[in-house]
């Protein structure tokens, strides 16, 4: 069976969170919800992290980004 995880919203946490739930807590996996920064910043910070882990996006709000961002 495959755990996953939430990150923390606040993104100075993510290296910290992404480190404690690989770790001890052995999960697979985290997400990145859209709050206060860009998802996809927090979601490098955690495959730097955590390497092996499977990292997705819960939320993305496309339209308010250009596409090359995307």
């Amino acid at each position: 069976m495959r755990l996953d995880g939430l990150l923390p919203q606040e993104i100075d946490r993510s290296r910290a969170g992404a480190g404690e739930l690989a770790g001890p807590e052995g999960y697979d996996g985290f997400w990145v919800g859209e709050s206060a920064h860009d998802p996809w910043l927090q979601a490098l910070i955690a495959a730097e992290t955590a390497p092996d882990a499977h990292i997705g996006t819960a939320v993305v709000i496309a339209f308010a980004r250009s596409p090359m961002t995307v």
